[in-house]
């Protein structure tokens, strides 16, 4: 017998081995779903079945689906030699009996028999239960070679995923994690076909593949549904399959519990269930294996083998027809219209929606807080299925009833989210029952190749085409100033993206945008392009300005209420986050941590800002805030202020913030003479290599759009204590460096040649020196840029001027003179 050695991510017992009452289970769901009990173990009674599943055995056809279901019986008798077997197979692939229900899905042990095993009470734990299964499967001819293999190649990716992530040598191998899963994979399922001498069967396809004569009305069963799924599916759109399937409310609510469980197993209930309510046909697969963003693959993969023509696949029949409301804007969207508006035409942050809901405490649900001590690396688009399916449940547990059309519309138009364009679609084809999207005006390829063309034309500038197109300021500076600012063709692509999203990218407003940035004659050849059929033959007009303002109905009070979640819900916050919590009392821990935790993510960003600032202790009202954006003058956040009375306050600030806010606002005084054009990363390299910070620990310290906070980072890490003078006359001095560059700029290359880097030609920002010593005139020192020399060394280990060996411990990285000299031009 062959071997097949393999580590074991999880040991299956025997029932002799496993007689601990204690065990993991996976809570059940509801509608008859199993229930769970523990109770003393014991070794299930089997018959002697006739499909004996031995190494070696030659193996057999699949049977019929028409299986006769055989009892099952809880006195001790000794297992077969068939689950001896198969349970030899499980335990050296590294199988975790948890997995016992996506097991038996695969194997097409019918689903009453499952329920029956579940409820058993005698197994009391998941070793018993798939013993159990196997020897059902036995004795109704299910456990055959081919399935047992089939069942191990599917059951594998979360254990492998999870070996993947502990494996130090694949990590430093740069090993990408599906190449690793799938060779490891590969190896496994050859050695379990090794095993039951099953090699030169085919395991890679469903049983339905090898039908003829398929309509897309027929029915699919459970385990051919999951065969394609799992192939065709990442994980995090597995599980909006509840919800694009329109599976029953009930059902959907009975499932949450199981996300905390193996995932097969969760995946295993849904379809069982979505086939008790009849929703597994083949038009209704495809079609929301389409939806979750594999057409690629239902076109060219699934529907060949099919033999059904994708071009005929018809609309997918949900149970509750968007038309069936009569198009009232207040009626209620079902979670299947949810899902196909936040995860298909949008990308909006899990936690942001939650706020925008007005349902934040759902972030300590338990359910999520057990699924991220689960997953290492929780995806968003997981994330954001479960907040929409834990959304939903809240509003239908309101007198509310659930999400509405406007409810939807007024959450897409919140400042942070700004889905315009996005709302207007949903709105007009919603309320006249047409559940099909509209194409944007302008493909993403034309995007793309219009940015190539207007990057021809010497004389464009990308902030005014912004500007004309409606962006408004925040975008725009996020654009401009942003990590592509470099990169132009990059910077007009992300203008036309922002464009869209707010529908502002239509023929004439791009027209009328054109016209107002570029010459007469460069506007015509660019309509006369047979790319850009759309704006020829039209007048460029262009659009209103954007509507600011209040974002919802809610009446608010004059005077100055406490902050809460909803109220800057409806506020612009994430485009100066630092800024305005420094002015609210916020400390630069907080403030770091913020940026840290965030990753600056803009809605990210807006919520733990939002988080912070409602905080009781600190006793922050409406007025408050509003007295900080009006100091800040930040007019992008006070364009959604709603109408304010400052004057009367419910109550005293403490004095701890009121302190903060005092010593935050001197630090903005402090760096508000930083030329509004410096660059994030030009303008602070000087100045970081001044005070001492080591480049590489430089390198690691996140960089946000407000070069003012940066300067109080590397201050910190700096060890400096960043005192509002040291700010101030560290801004002064950066001043006095940009002067020298540009007087040496005019002065011509053989003044400022010894300013600039000999391998770049760049004036340098971040020096590193190499010291020669000669026999007379003392040492001769030639400066670099740090990044650049030592590249260079790397690659060729030679002096870059003179080509002598060089060792890169030979150069100098701490050269505060060289900007005392520079500077020193100005005297000069």
């Amino acid at each position: 017998m062959n071997n097949f050695p393999t580590r074991s991510h999880a040991p299956i017992l025997t029932p002799q081995e496993a007689r601990s009452p204690e065990s993991d289970s996976t809570i059940p769901s509801n509608q008859a779903c199993p229930v769970r009990l523990l109770s003393e173990i014991t070794v299930p009674q089997i018959p002697q079945g006739t499909s004996a599943l031995h190494p070696h055995a030659t193996t057999s056809s699949v049977t019929s689906r028409n299986i006769s279901q055989t009892p099952t019986d809880g006195s001790r008798v000794p297992m077969t030699d068939a689950v001896k077997n198969a349970l030899k197979c499980l335990k050296d692939a590294g199988i975790d009996a948890q997995q016992w229900q996506g097991l038996g899905l695969v194997l097409e042990v019918p689903y009453d028999m499952i329920k029956s095993i579940d409820t058993n009470l005698a197994l009391s734990n998941p070793e018993s239960k798939l013993c159990e299964l196997l020897t059902c499967a036995e004795t109704s001819n299910l456990l055959l070679p081919e399935r047992l293999v089939q069942g191990v190649s599917e059951l594998m990716d979360m254990a492998l995923c999870e070996e993947y992530r502990n494996n130090t040598y694949a990590l430093c191998r740069f090993i990408f994690p599906h190449q690793y899963v799938f060779n490891k994979k590969q190896e496994i399922v050859t050695r379990a076909k090794s095993f039951f001498d099953c090699g030169s069967l085919s395991l890679a396809e469903p049983d339905c593949y090898n039908n003829d004569n398929r309509s897309w009305n027929d029915r699919i069963s459970p385990r051919d549904a999951y065969l394609i799924v799992n192939k065709h599916l990442d994980k995090a759109q597995r599980y909006s399959l509840a919800a694009r399937l329109d599976l029953p409310d009930a059902d959907r609510e009975a499932l949450l519990p199981l996300l905390v469980g193996e995932w097969n197993v969760y995946v295993a209930e849904l379809l069982w269930r979505a086939d008790e309510q009849q929703l597994l046909t083949f038009a209704n697969l495809c079609a929301v294996i389409c939806e979750s963003g594999s057409r690629w693959s239902v076109e060219t993969k699934v529907c060949p083998k099919l033999g059904l023509d994708y071009h005929q696949l018809p609309e997918y029949q949900s149970k509750r027809r968007l038309s069936e409301n009569n198009g009232e804007p207040d009626r209620l969207l079902s979670i299947r219209d949810l899902v196909s508006v936040f995860c298909n035409q949008m990308q909006i942050l899990p936690e942001y929606l939650a706020q925008v809901c007005g349902y934040s405490e759902l972030l300590k649900h338990p359910l999520l807080m057990t699924m991220q001590k689960k997953i290492k690396f929780f995806p968003d688009t997981l994330k954001r299925v479960i907040f929409l399916e834990l959304i939903y449940q809240k509003n239908r547990g309101n007198s509310k009833g659930g999400l509405s059309i406007t409810d939807v519309v007024r959450i897409l138009n919140k400042p942070e989210v700004m889905e315009f364009r996005v709302a207007n679609r949903l709105l007009s084809n919603m309320t006249a029952g047409d559940s099909e999207q509209a194409s944007p005006v302008f493909t993403r390829s034309q995007w793309f190749d219009l940015a190539d063309t207007l990057i021809q034309n010497p004389d464009f500038e990308a902030e005014p085409l912004a500007k004309m197109l409606g962006l408004p300021n925040h975008k725009r500076k996020l654009i401009i100033s942003g990590e592509y600012a470099k990169d132009l063709h990059k910077m007009i692509y992300d203008i036309f993206s922002a464009a869209n999203t707010l529908g502002r990218l239509t023929p004439e407003n791009l027209l009328y945008a054109l016209n107002q940035t570029c010459s007469a004659s460069f506007v015509n050849s660019v309509c006369n392009m047979n790319t850009f059929p759309q704006l020829q033959s039209i007048t460029g007009t262009p659009l209103p300005p954007l509507v600011l303002g209040q974002q919802d109905e809610i009446p608010r009070k004059p005077g100055s209420i406490p902050l809460t979640m909803d109220f800057l819900g409806n506020l612009l916050l994430s485009h100066n986050v630092h800024r305005i919590g420094m002015c609210t009392g916020l400390g630069f821990d907080e403030l770091k941590a913020l940026q840290t935790c965030t990753g600056d993510k803009p809605q990210l960003l807006a919520y733990r800002l939002s988080k912070k600032l409602t905080e009781t202790e600190r006793g922050l009202e409406t007025g408050h805030l509003y007295q900080a954006l009006q100091w800040l003058d930040d007019k992008d956040a006070l364009a959604y202020f709603p109408q304010q009375q400052t004057d009367e306050f419910l109550s005293c600030l403490p004095e701890q913030t009121v302190s903060n806010i005092q010593q935050g606002m001197a630090y903005i005084a402090a760096f508000s003479q930083i030329p509004a054009t410096a660059d994030g990363i030009g303008w602070i390299l000087p100045i970081a290599c001044k005070i001492g910070l080591p480049r590489r620990r430089f390198d690691h310290i996140p960089v946000s759009c407000d070069p003012g906070w940066n300067l109080i980072r590397y201050l910190l890490a700096a060890g400096e204590s960043p005192s509002p003078q040291r700010v101030k006359e560290l801004v002064e001095w950066s001043g006095q460096l940009t002067l020298a560059k540009d007087l040496l700029s005019e002065s011509g290359a053989n003044e400022s040649s010894a300013y600039r880097c000999p391998i770049g030609g760049n004036f340098i920002s971040w020096p590193a020196a190499i010291d020669k010593k000669q026999n007379q005139g003392g040492p001769q020192t030639v400066y670099f840029e740090h990044d650049l020399l030592f590249k260079w060394v790397n690659k060729y280990p030679t002096h870059p001027l003179t080509s002598e060996a060089l060792d890169v411990k030979q150069i100098r990285t701490h050269c505060p003179e060289f900007f005392e000299q520079l500077i020193a031009t100005l005297d000069g």
